[in-house]
């Protein structure tokens, strides 16, 4: 796996050294998302690799689409010869999580079979805390004032 912000350094050369990580790879995954379809370099680094993946063929070099929140491959459709297979990717919580399996099948790594997405528990509170203030008052010590009150645990 090569991540950029890991292996480049200022004043590196970008473009080569991107161009040989994606010549080194075995397979590529372009993250597809609003910021995505606005950048020149996802552009750029998916021709690149859809050039890789005709070279050696599609068996040999993967590309995979990873739809980031249902985004669609807007303008970056024009560089596939036929729409790809998405994998959806969600940035909500477990939503990586629930994706590894579909992206180790569309890298070969995996049998696709019926396996269900592990399922995620919604993020909801565990207790709602309710404080029942009385007695207010305020006190007043070194020169600052400050409000007080009793508390009771709710019935």
């Amino acid at each position: 796996m090569w991540i950029d912000s890991r292996e480049l350094r200022g004043g590196d050369p970008l473009w080569p050294v991107i161009q040989k990580a994606i010549e080194d790879a075995s397979a590529y995954a372009v993250v597809v998302s609003t910021h995505a379809l606005e950048s020149k370099w996802v552009g750029k680094e998916l021709r690149h690799a859809l050039e890789v993946q005709k070279q050696r063929g599609k068996d040999k070099f993967r590309v995979i689409v990873l739809s980031l929140d249902n985004a669609n491959l807007g303008v970056l459709e024009n560089f596939f010869d036929e729409e790809p297979i998405f994998v959806p990717v969600s940035s909500a919580p477990g939503g990586i999580d629930a994706a590894v399996h579909p992206i180790l099948v569309a890298l070969g790594k995996r049998e696709p079979g019926n396996v269900a997405p592990t399922p995620q528990p919604k993020a909801e509170p565990l207790e709602e805390l309710v404080l029942e203030l009385s007695d207010l008052r305020f006190h007043e010590q070194g020169g600052v004032r400050r409000p007080a009150c009793n508390s009771a645990p709710p019935p």
